[in-house]
Formats: structure tokens, sequence, C-alpha cells
């Protein structure tokens, strides 16, 4: 068999940042690959790759042009996402001595704004008209009232009232 391909500049500093959020930070493996995924696309924005020096003179326009690229594609709340792996990579690197120290602090966070996003619940009020507007006299009013009903009172997930099946319930 062929030896492996040893890592490439980006992998390698990428397993060392990876290494750092799993155990310095504690972060939860999907967190770890959300960060990842950021510092990767970064660095492939930087054509780290091909000259691994590149970082030494890394400045705050080319973070801001990877930032206004990648928010084209990226709600506020994910744009606010993206900042905070960008930070947390720089940080990482000026630690490391490979980049300047303070670019973390110069990315600026998208605003969210209360009420800008549908209300994670609605008002018992609203739900109770709409239980009630649902004609219960017919078998499917009957099944779309009690599927509301147990979404409204125990929080359940549209799929897991979906997936419920008569065995399900403790008669």
């Amino acid at each position: 068999a062929p030896a492996p391909r040893p890592p490439t500049p980006s992998q390698h500093l990428l397993a060392l940042y990876t290494a750092q959020l799993v155990h310095l930070r504690g972060l939860a493996p999907n967190t770890v690959r959300a960060h990842r995924q950021s510092a990767a696309a970064l660095l492939d924005h930087l054509g780290y790759g091909g000259h691994s020096t590149g970082l030494a003179h890394l400045h705050a326009s080319q973070i801001e042009a990877f930032i206004r690229q990648r928010a084209t594609a990226l709600g506020r709340g994910s744009q606010q996402h993206l900042v905070a792996h960008l930070r947390s990579f720089l940080r990482f690197l000026a630690a490391r001595g490979q980049c300047p120290a303070g670019l973390e602090t110069t990315m600026d966070t998208p605003r969210l704004y209360r009420l800008e996003q549908l209300p994670r619940a609605l008002p018992w009020e609203t739900v109770q008209a709409l239980l009630a507007s649902i004609d219960r006299r017919t078998p499917i009013g009957m099944r779309d009232y009690t599927m509301l009903l147990l979404i409204a009172t125990y929080g359940l997930r549209v799929s897991e009232v979906a997936a419920l099946t008569l065995d399900d319930l403790h008669w």
C-alpha cells in the first residue's frame, strides 16, 4: 500500500485547532465541526494551502472580504455564528504567533433585532383560537385538533406527532 500523504499546511493547522476546541474548550462535536468548517473556508479563501506563511501578513480587509462573500448566502443569525467562529480561530492563530494579534476585534457582528424572526411560541389566546377554529365533527377535524393539541400542550414536534401510533398510548 502506498504511504499516506503528509497533511497539507491547512489540514495540519485545522487539526491543531480542532484539538484545542475539543481538549481545551470542551466543545461539542457539532460545534467543533461548525468552527472547523468556518476556519477551513477562511484558509481556502486566503489560499493558505499554497503559501503557509500568508497568515503572518493577514489584514482585516482580507477577513472582511471573506465575510462579505460568505454573508450573501447566510441570514444574520448564521452570520453571527460565522463571525464568532472566525474570532475564535484568529485568537488561536494569534496565540500561536501565526497572525497579527487583535484581528478578531476588527470584525463587526451583524445585529439581530427583537421580533425580527417568528416567535418561538404563540400566545395561548392565539393557540386557543386556532384550536376552536377546527371542525371536530369530522374524523379529519378530530385528527387535526388532536395533533395540534399535542403540539401545543406537550411541546411535541410535528415529526413526533406524525410518528405516533396507537401502541404509543398508555391506555
